[in-house]
């Protein structure tokens, strides 16, 4: 039997991807992401029983549910992402009054994490979040007493009804 042929090419870099955020208003951003993970996927189970012998197994349940994604991104001098995402914030929830807004429906969107080869070119596989919104948005650490300052970066968590993963979709 002759050995399978290796069909890796390349080792798959953490820093290969693009984020980008195609928000209900028909606003395009391309941040500046830093860091994020794919969240958890994960099925409801049941618990199946047989008689006479009382024994019971675990079977597939009727749901699944999705971990929320969230995503640090670098922040510029004007803090335009994050002031995307606070008024974002905003939009959905009267923070003055602490109920939903009427703009709750138009404050969905979607994001996709573009997966790139080594060289940034499109592999064609495309992560879409749909039905996307933020829950959270990180604090911002200003520290005078660093000697060597750094970048700026704040983290974003969103909620969203489902994700996919899409072959042969290019970058945007």
């Amino acid at each position: 039997m002759e050995p399978r042929p290796n069909l890796i090419t390349n080792t798959f870099s953490s820093t290969n991807h693009k984020f980008v955020l195609h928000k209900a208003d028909q606003k395009i951003f391309n941040w500046n992401v830093q860091i994020f993970a794919l969240p958890d996927i994960s099925i409801s189970t049941a618990k199946a029983t047989s008689s006479p012998k009382n024994a019971s197994w675990e079977i597939a349940g009727t749901g699944i549910s999705y971990d929320k994604l969230v995503v640090r991104f670098l922040l510029d001098e004007n803090l335009e992402a994050w002031q995307e995402i606070y008024t974002w914030l905003k939009e959905i929830v009267d923070p003055y009054k602490n109920q939903p807004t009427n703009l709750y429906g138009q404050a969905e969107s979607t994001a996709a994490i573009h997966i790139t080869t080594n060289n940034h070119s499109s592999l064609g596989k495309v992560f879409t979040f749909h039905r996307l919104f933020p829950v959270r948005l990180g604090g911002i650490e200003f520290d005078a007493t660093v000697s060597d300052p750094g970048i700026l970066s704040c983290e974003v968590t969103f909620a969203y009804d489902v994700y996919d993963l899409e072959i042969g979709a290019g970058v945007t």
